[in-house]
């Protein structure tokens, strides 16, 4: 393992002349994308940045003149992958590691052992939690990410965005060995890191990671290959990983099936099925801010009200108004006629049935992307997203639960090669031997009270769990705590004395 790989990636701005070298790269075998693949990353991210090819409106003002604006964007990609993240892990997320054979559900300490104790301190060191929603939502933003558990003078969780991931291979597990392709910037040329992450001939868990660098003068170019230590002194030419349980690195995408590309790995966002209807929803919240402009208030004036003055040269008439402000308009009148008089001839704003439009296709976008109806809605303040805790039955909750069971895989993999690389560089020293629980955090998905209500009702009324049971959970508990829990509950519980304190004792 190498001990100063470079633990942040870049994006592969040149993604399109990137793919000829990886093919064509001897001793190592050819990825599994194409350049429509790249092009529809290049795309998912161009929209997930606010940077749509619609962003640009042109238009011919009433002078002749080509006018060039930028349109106002909702962004609704930004927004639907944030929701989503948020929707889906939160911090009060748990992993729990047990040694295989322990029953965690009878026995309290199951989770008391040093591979639990180790895992919690590399998530703990490397900020996990706190990292990982923003990752989630790049996942959900352009359709993956890979996580990359990495020796660095410790175990470090690094990540890289789906435009530097290269399958090249897929197993029941999903992709088993990948191309890794960072670049980075020194002294005005530009280099390209290419990690070939291999399995070895012949045999069950054993990997190689080969690296070659390629330097350049032009950002566009890979450019020739030149020695590693140009730029990474420390790090090896090649390395391996044996008898691992898991690909040493993890990609972890949306649960979406990618119908652009069968034959493909690659995730795609939720919204790849979507991109008329973002159009759209841009254009009518466009309309909306032109509305407003177009409303400003306009008055009409007769000529002769307004002081003017004549270009000698050109003879070009001015009128001495306030130009900036748009609300006097000059027009000619017949003298022989009634007099004229300024007259108000502001447009009726029609914000209402905009906003009324608009929401009419966020629904719309909602049922696209596998969410319910309402998930999204426009008010004075901007679009909002739902709040409100969620039921069961809806599909917003049937999403959630469908990414979480990729998401719950990947965290389970990221575990195992977390006590794997701690074990190969002795830092973990007990048994490999494991079974991981991932608990997401339902409170913020699941409407309780109507859930209550419902149960409530088919039991008539009746009482549906023991008080230390509903502690457990309500706190995330384990047993032990939770009983200490009611235990000091009912200590601080007034009593209802005996019936000789009611009646009255001896004098």
């Amino acid at each position: 393992m190498p001990e100063n790989l470079i633990s942040k990636t870049k994006a592969v701005l040149q993604r399109m002349n990137v793919l000829p070298v990886l093919n064509n790269v001897q001793d190592h075998k050819k990825v599994m994308i194409n350049e429509l693949d790249v092009a529809r990353i290049k795309k998912y991210q161009e929209l997930y940045a606010g940077n749509p090819s619609w962003k640009i409106r042109k238009y011919t003002a009433i002078d002749g003149q080509k006018v060039v604006v930028n349109r106002k964007l909702l962004n609704m990609p930004k927004i639907t992958a944030k929701k989503l993240s948020s929707l889906v892990f939160n911090q009060k997320a748990k992993l729990d590691v047990s040694f295989e054979g322990a029953d965690p559900s009878k026995d309290s300490k199951a989770y008391d052992n040093p591979a639990n104790e180790y895992v919690h301190d590399v998530l703990k060191d490397n900020r996990f939690n706190e990292t990982f929603p923003r990752w989630l939502e790049y996942m959900f933003g352009v359709g993956g990410i890979v996580i990359l558990p990495q020796w660095n003078d410790g175990l470090k969780i690094n990540f890289a965005t789906a435009d530097s991931f290269y399958p090249i291979s897929t197993d029941s597990s999903g992709v088993s060995e990948a191309a890794i392709v960072t670049t980075s910037t020194q002294n005005g040329k530009y280099y390209t890191l290419f990690t070939w992450y291999e399995k070895k001939v012949n045999s069950n868990g054993d990997y190689i990671v080969t690296n070659q660098l390629y330097q350049s003068t032009d950002a566009n170019q890979v450019g020739s290959r030149v020695p590693l230590s140009t730029v990474y002194p420390d790090l090896s030419q090649s390395w391996e990983f044996n008898n691992y349980s898991r690909a040493p690195f993890i990609y972890l995408k949306p649960n979406i099936a990618n119908n652009k590309d069968m034959a493909s790995p690659i995730g795609i966002p939720p919204y790849a099925n979507a991109i008329d209807t973002l159009r759209t929803l841009d254009e009518i919240y466009e309309a909306l801010f032109q509305e407003f402009r177009m409303g400003k208030r306009r008055i009409t004036v007769p000529e002769s009200m307004l002081k003017r003055s004549v270009d000698p040269l050109t003879g070009k008439i001015s009128y001495s108004v306030d130009m900036e402000e748009e609300v006097y308009k000059v027009f000619k009148y017949d003298t022989n006629s009634a007099p004229a008089k300024p007259e108000d001839i502001t447009l009726e704003l029609r914000q209402e049935d905009i906003i009324s439009a608009l929401n009419g296709v966020l629904r719309v976008y909602a049922a696209q992307i596998g969410l319910s109806p309402g998930a999204f809605t426009m008010d004075e303040d901007g679009v909002q997203t739902a709040t409100e805790v969620i039921s069961q039955n809806s599909e917003t909750y049937h999403a959630k639960n469908d990414h979480e069971t990729l998401i719950e895989e990947a965290l389970i993999q990221l575990v195992h090669l977390i006590i794997d690389i701690g074990y190969d560089h002795k830092e973990y020293t007990d048994s490999t031997d494991i079974d991981v629980s991932v608990n997401f955090d339902d409170s913020i998905a699941q409407n309780r009270n109507e859930n209550l209500a419902y149960y409530m009702q088919a039991t008539g009324n009746k009482p549906l769990m023991p008080r230390l049971e509903a502690i457990r959970q309500a706190f995330n508990l384990t047993d032990d705590e939770a009983n200490s829990y009611l235990k000091q509950l009912q200590s601080e519980e007034p009593g209802q004395g005996d019936m000789e304190d009611i009646a009255g004792g001896e004098e």
